[in-house]
């Protein structure tokens, strides 16, 4: 099944996206004697940056499917991620035993066939913002139910001691591994390379730093795109380190989202 990975054509992608945040605010900072110029760049930073997140997170479900899809047969699939594909066939209002019935049917038909997984039910559709809520829903849809609880106490959450140099390491270290490890399928990535166990202490409704850090960026940019402020509420410094945290959050996603969409036949090899 090896092969070069739809996921790893589009890390290089990704690296675009987020060069162009930098342009922005290097542009901003040799305006800082302009207040309206630099305000508006810092504005259009904080928008883009946010834009860029929506897009990388659906690109980034399209091509985990797209792999399995290449590489893989339905008997490889993982339950999760069958389950989910099912429901494009299921109506809404069906529950309990008749749609386990239908799935099942499903499963038996599709069993010896090469995987022909449809992108929608893998992506939420009513809602666009890269919310917390969203990202946990999709990875659920793979069979990952605790994404940001995971991230909580883990080595992940160094990006918030507001030390640049220490930040750059941890998202460059995460990035080597996630450029390094999705180049074939399957992919060699384990999010145990970041992971943190969910412990029974963990208070059920606490948001972790990276939930409650997404949702005041996100707050943000409502106000902005919705005229709510005319000042930008965070300048070019601020928008800098929040760039960082969004990419140490993409980066834990792709590498989470590989981790489970890795075929069975994966899983058996390892044992």
């Amino acid at each position: 099944m090896q092969g070069s990975t739809f996921v790893s054509n589009r890390l290089e992608m990704i690296e675009i996206r987020f060069n162009e945040i930098d342009t922005l605010l290097d542009l901003a900072r040799s305006y800082q004697t302009s207040p309206e110029v630099y305000i508006t760049l810092c504005r259009s930073a904080h928008v883009l940056l946010v834009s860029h997140f929506e897009g990388i997170y659906k690109d980034i479900v399209k091509d985990i499917v797209d792999d399995l899809n290449h590489f893989t047969d339905f008997f490889n699939v993982k339950d999760p991620i069958f389950r989910t594909h099912a429901k494009y066939f299921t109506h809404v209002d069906e529950h309990g035993s008749n749609v386990e019935s239908i799935k099942k049917k499903l499963w038996e038909a599709f069993n010896g066939y090469k995987t022909a997984l449809v992108l929608e039910p893998f992506l939420r559709t009513n809602n666009k913002n890269p919310t917390p809520k969203i990202l946990e829903e999709i990875l659920k849809k793979f069979g990952e139910p605790n994404f940001f609880k995971g991230l909580s106490r883990s080595k992940l959450e160094e990006v918030f001691k507001n030390d640049r140099k220490a930040s750059r390491k941890v998202l460059e270290r995460l990035k080597r591994y996630a450029f390094s490890n999705v180049k074939c399928f399957p992919y060699a990535v384990d999010k145990g390379y970041f992971y943190n166990t969910v412990h029974e202490d963990q208070v059920k409704d606490k948001k972790s730093l990276f939930e409650e850090f997404i949702n005041e960026f996100l707050n943000d940019r409502h106000k902005i795109v919705h005229g709510q402020v005319l000042n930008n509420p965070k300048n070019d410094v601020e928008i800098a380190d929040s760039k960082i945290k969004i990419e140490v959050l993409t980066y834990a996603f792709i590498i989470c989202l590989c981790h489970c969409g890795n075929p069975i036949i994966a899983l058996e090899a390892g044992m």
